[in-house]
C-alpha cells in the first residue's frame, strides 16, 4: 500500500504533503472521524447517527466565516467518511484493510447469535424430525389399507 493509503477512504490527496495539518488530519481512520469505536459499531443506522451529528456540528454554513475553509475540509472528511461506513462492502474492505476483519466476523457472528440461537435450531430439527415420523407412519398405514 503506498504511503498508507486506504482503499476508498483515502482521504489524502496528492495535493497534500505529509506535513500539512490536513495530512494530519488524514491520518485519523473513518471511525475517528465520525467519533465512532469500530467495535462499538453495529451497523448502518448507528454510522448514519454519528454522520448526521457531525455533519450538523461541522456544516460549513454553520461555522463562522474565518473558520469556513477548515469546516468545508471537514464536512468533506466526515461525508467521504460517512459514505465508505455506510456500504457493507465497502467498510467490510475497510475493516480488512485496517485489520478490523476479525472483529467484524465476531460482530456478525454475534448478530447471529442472538438472532438464531442453538435451543431455537434444536427445537425446530426436534419439529422437523417429528413431522418426518409422523409423515412415515401415515404413508405406512396407507401402503397397509391398499392391501
Amino acid at each position: 500500500m503506498a504511503t498508507g493509503a486506504l482503499l476508498y477512504g483515502n482521504l489524502m490527496t496528492p495535493s497534500m504533503n505529509a506535513r500539512s495539518p490536513a495530512a494530519c488530519r488524514a491520518s485519523k481512520n473513518l471511525y475517528q472521524v465520525l467519533a465512532l469505536e469500530p467495535e462499538n459499531v453495529d451497523g448502518v443506522e448507528a454510522v448514519k447517527r454519528a454522520y448526521r451529528s457531525m455533519a450538523r456540528r461541522h456544516h460549513p454554513d454553520v461555522c463562522p466565516l474565518t473558520g469556513k475553509e477548515e469546516a468545508t475540509r471537514l464536512f468533506i472528511e466526515i461525508k467521504k467518511a460517512y459514505d465508505v461506513l455506510s456500504n457493507p462492502v465497502l467498510r467490510e474492505k475497510y475493516d480488512h484493510q485496517l485489520g478490523l476483519m476479525d472483529l467484524a466476523a465476531d460482530r456478525e457472528q454475534e448478530k447471529r447469535r442472538v438472532l438464531f440461537p442453538r435451543e431455537v435450531w434444536m427445537e425446530q430439527v426436534q419439529e422437523l424430525k417429528g413431522r418426518s415420523r409422523r409423515r412415515a407412519k401415515k404413508k405406512e398405514m396407507g401402503a397397509c389399507e391398499k392391501f
